[in-house]
């Protein structure tokens, strides 16, 4: 018989990862910008951090984008550019 709690828990597990990814993401920008973020404005496509946010907020990341980036991979997290 098939065990529904062993295949549920796979997707748990790739949900927790992407909270994890969204929250460290979160906290080296506030590192280095002091902006807040929401985790609901950032999403990861094809190593592409996209962010949802404000043009003065994006300019003031930009501005720190290397180090903000160098913390990210840092963390294990395969980030390649911020737009």
């Amino acid at each position: 018989m098939f065990n529904i709690s062993s295949f549920l828990e796979k997707f748990s597990k790739n949900i927790s990862s992407q909270e994890s990814q969204t929250k460290i993401i979160c906290d080296a920008i506030l590192k280095h910008t002091g902006i807040v973020l929401d985790s609901k404005n950032i999403k990861i496509q094809n190593a592409i951090l996209y962010l949802q946010i404000s043009p003065a907020e994006k300019s003031k990341i930009f501005i720190c984008k290397k180090q903000i980036i160098s913390d990210i991979i840092e963390m294990q997290i395969k980030i390649t550019d911020i737009r």
